[in-house]
């Protein structure tokens, strides 16, 4: 996706059930991050029940969260997207229905099959740059 205006969108091959976004962490973004954080800590955050959504704690796994957000996302609004049942997928999401996103980010980084699936990944020579 080269952009989030219409033109751009409408390159997206459809269905689409999510995109992420992926940008380069710069002085400003780190600041504004930082700003951001601090009007939360003194106003506070509603997330809605309706967005599953976790924070992460485990370091350089923003793909993974992203997709783990995807994943918690679109099987509400999308039916047919269906987790096969008993995986490491569909338990993880079964577990942590409800949580606050604190909670969610705990369970992931306690994961065991996380990083089995990390490590396995990462050493497949088709993922090697």
């Amino acid at each position: 996706v080269l952009s989030t205006e219409d033109w751009g969108l409408a390159m997206v091959p459809q269905p689409c059930v999510g995109v992420i976004m992926l940008f380069p962490i710069k002085p400003h973004t780190e600041d504004q991050r930082k700003e951001e954080a601090e009007r939360i800590a003194r106003e506070g955050q509603v997330c809605s029940d309706q967005v599953y959504f976790m924070k992460q704690y485990i370091g350089n796994a923003c793909g993974t969260v992203g997709i783990m957000h995807t994943l918690g996302n679109a099987s509400k609004s999308h039916p047919g997207l269906m987790l096969t049942p008993g995986s490491f997928l569909d338990a993880f999401f079964d577990k942590t229905q409800g949580l606050s996103p604190d909670e969610i980010a705990k369970a992931l980084e306690e994961a065991p099959e996380l990083e089995t699936f990390h490590t396995e990944a990462a050493s497949d020579s088709a993922n090697q740059t």
